[in-house]
């Protein structure tokens, strides 16, 4: 037999997990055993007669007698007759209305717009430019005559 060292492997690890599970269960069969050792040693009784002191008595049947009595029966014996059960249908007929689209001629105004040529616009913007602006001169005044 050529075994490889693969299978060799394979099968340790198989032997672990017997192994495993045999001692797992140990416990289970210990308890076991403590608890056929700790059970009763007859557990069938056969009920045997022994005699008691306690009297009893015996009931002996007796017979009675009794007289019968006239008593009136009814004449007439009711009888309980099957009436079948047939159902009727009655249809009362009704107005249901029921809603329908009736094309209608309508006037609607719409407005529809056209394509018209927009008057062209100079978007340019002017640039600023220097300018003089005048300002005002205060006026002094002039030699005053002295007396």
């Amino acid at each position: 037999m050529n075994f490889s060292l693969e299978s060799l492997r394979e099968r340790q690890t198989l032997y672990a997990v017997l192994i495993g599970i045999i001692l797992i269960t140990l416990p289970c069969y210990c308890a076991g055993l403590i608890a056929v050792q700790r059970a009763p040693d007859d557990l069938t009784t056969t009920p045997s007669a022994s005699p008691s002191a306690i009297p009893s008595t015996t009931l002996v049947p007796t017979r009675e007698f009794h007289t019968p009595t006239a008593s009136q029966t009814p004449t007439e014996t009711p009888t309980a007759t099957i009436t079948p059960f047939i159902p009727t249908e009655t249809f009362t007929p009704t107005l249901t209305p029921t809603a329908s689209w009736t094309p209608t001629a309508t006037a609607t105004a719409s407005v529809t717009p056209t394509a018209t040529a927009a008057p062209a616009t100079d978007t340019s913007t002017p640039t600023p430019t220097d300018t003089e602006t005048p300002t005002p001169t205060p006026e002094t005044p002039g030699p005053t005559a002295t007396e």
